[in-house]
């Protein structure tokens, strides 16, 4: 082979190899590489696109300038949450006045002439109870108030039976002295003074004469009276004496229901009467509280605390206000995901809930309401099944059974709500809070 040949064989076989690698083994650039999420063929990829690796992923630093994904992915987690757990559908406004209708005269009904509301009735022995607790008492009137001055007398005549209660807690009264102030108390016992009682029995006064001003003058004497007992009971730089002793040494002990009953009270007042010296026991006490729940969140607390919050915010809005609320309501939802199954009556929780959420709806996203008010929405519907209807009959649960039982009364049962599905007993306090949670869901949110 001549020189001449061997170069020509050696040109012949680089450009053979050079045709094989790039037509037939391909070019080491020839691959598919991932842009954005999407496969993109590099040259001329022996192969197709591969079925995973390219997933969409954005830099933190794109994340963090575009907050709306940010949100747009807190919103599908929320949908992932909500799918578990979602109602079949929520209440009309028609259906929840049918429940506020039914529940204030089933309470108008468990009054007696002398303005004691009886306390709890069997809707299956059609008896009731010889049991009594003087705060909840207390509260029944505060309720009536409260849907007095949102009602105004329009559909409710709750005159008669406000009026018939305020003589019952002023003749079940006493006078007292202590930290230079003059008061007067509704008492728990003959011994006993009750914050949480005066507390709310000094807001349903007050709702009763801002809807009839012309009463103001009649009832002013109890009302500043019961005002003077709730700063006698305040501690400097702290919360409220829970009780009062006519015999004996007083307690420092605080109650949690007491503090918020008390604050609830102290904010209706300055509504009713705004002093310089009212507001500043309350934003002293406002303080307190914010450190020691905001610490040590307390289920107590919260109901009465959430309510006197509502108020004070409506009166004078302040982000502290909506910050103490969010991180305190966050927790308290928190702790009952695991209830849904429950039989029990649980509308003091959600109550609480609903006061709560008018403090957070001007200041949180769209999805975030969604999730409030999923959680509302839900224990109002579920809650529906423990009122008393008018068809005679009450659905009780035991175990994994369902019983339908008869009312022995329904005239009297009708309205009133179970303390569960599995103690046919109906409690003022618990037709109070379920109430009140049917009101503030019809009337404010």
């Amino acid at each position: 082979m001549t020189r001449r040949t061997k170069i020509l064989v050696v040109i012949l076989t680089l450009i053979f190899v050079w045709v094989f690698l790039r037509f037939v083994a391909g070019d080491p650039k020839d691959d598919w590489i991932c842009d954005d999420g999407v496969w993109v063929a590099h040259g001329r990829p022996a192969t197709g696109p591969p079925e995973s690796g390219c997933e969409f992923k954005m830099t933190q630093r794109e994340i963090e300038e575009d907050d709306s994904l940010m949100e747009t992915e807190a919103e599908v987690e929320l949908e992932k949450e909500l799918s578990t757990v979602r109602i079949e559908a929520r209440l009309r406004g028609e259906e929840i006045g049918e429940i506020i209708d039914g529940a204030v005269g089933w309470l108008q009904r468990t009054q007696e002439e002398n303005g004691h509301f009886r306390y709890e009735y069997s809707v299956l022995a059609d008896s009731y109870s010889e049991d009594d607790n003087m705060v909840r008492q207390t509260g029944a009137l505060y309720i009536l108030g409260e849907v007095l001055v949102r009602d105004r007398g329009k559909n409710y005549d709750l005159k008669e039976n406000m009026e018939k209660a305020i003589n019952f807690f002023e003749e079940n009264s006493a006078f007292g002295d202590m930290n230079g102030y003059r008061f007067r108390c509704v008492l728990r016992s003959s011994k006993v003074c009750s914050l949480g009682g005066t507390g709310l029995a000094l807001v349903g006064i007050l709702d009763f004469v801002n809807v009839y001003p012309e009463l103001t003058a009649q009832y002013s004497k109890l009302i500043n009276d019961y005002l003077n007992f709730i700063l006698a009971m305040k501690k400097p730089g702290e919360g409220f004496r829970g009780k009062y002793y006519f015999e004996g040494g007083q307690s420092e002990n605080e109650s949690h229901f007491s503090n918020g009953e008390a604050f609830l009270a102290l904010v209706k007042y300055y509504e009713y009467k705004p002093t310089g010296e009212i507001k500043e026991i309350i934003d002293e006490s406002f303080d307190y509280f914010n450190v020691i729940y905001g610490r040590n969140p307390d289920f107590n607390f919260y109901l009465w605390g959430m309510a006197g919050v509502k108020k004070l915010n409506e009166l004078d809005p302040a982000q502290k206000y909506y910050d103490f609320v969010k991180g305190y309501t966050d927790w308290r939802i928190d702790g009952y995901k695991n209830r849904r199954d429950a039989p029990r009556n649980y509308c003091a929780y959600f109550e609480g809930v609903i006061s709560a959420y008018s403090v957070l709806e001007p200041n949180i996203s769209e999805w975030e309401k969604e999730r409030y008010l999923e959680e509302i929405n839900f224990w109002l519907s579920k809650t529906r099944g423990l009122q008393v209807d008018d068809s005679g009959f009450v659905d009780l649960v035991f175990g994994e059974e369902t019983y339908r039982v008869k009312v022995l009364d329904t005239e009297k049962a009708r309205g009133g709500f179970l303390t569960s599905l599995d103690d046919p007993v109906q409690r003022i306090d618990f037709t109070q809070h379920c109430l009140s949670a049917y009101l503030q869901k019809q009337f404010d949110i």
